[in-house]
């Protein structure tokens, strides 16, 4: 019985001990998916305004500043 009790008590300790490291790490992990998520953000961007800039060459009786005020 005192086995299992060991047994448990050492993988509880590992589990504490893996958790702590993987807590340590996550901030590098964040930056990386930040870069990344501001890297998607800058091509919908650019994608949008191509669009809005095509939309507007289509109907050139349309005033493009006008509309954006509103």
């Amino acid at each position: 019985m005192q086995a299992i009790f060991d047994r448990e008590f050492r993988r509880e300790k590992q589990l504490e001990v893996s958790k702590r490291l993987g807590d340590k790490s996550k901030p590098t992990d964040q930056s990386k998916k930040d870069k990344n998520k501001d890297k998607i953000a800058a091509q919908l961007e650019a994608k949008l305004e191509d669009i809005t800039v095509k939309f507007f060459e289509q109907f050139p009786d349309i005033d493009e500043e006008a509309y954006r005020k509103e």
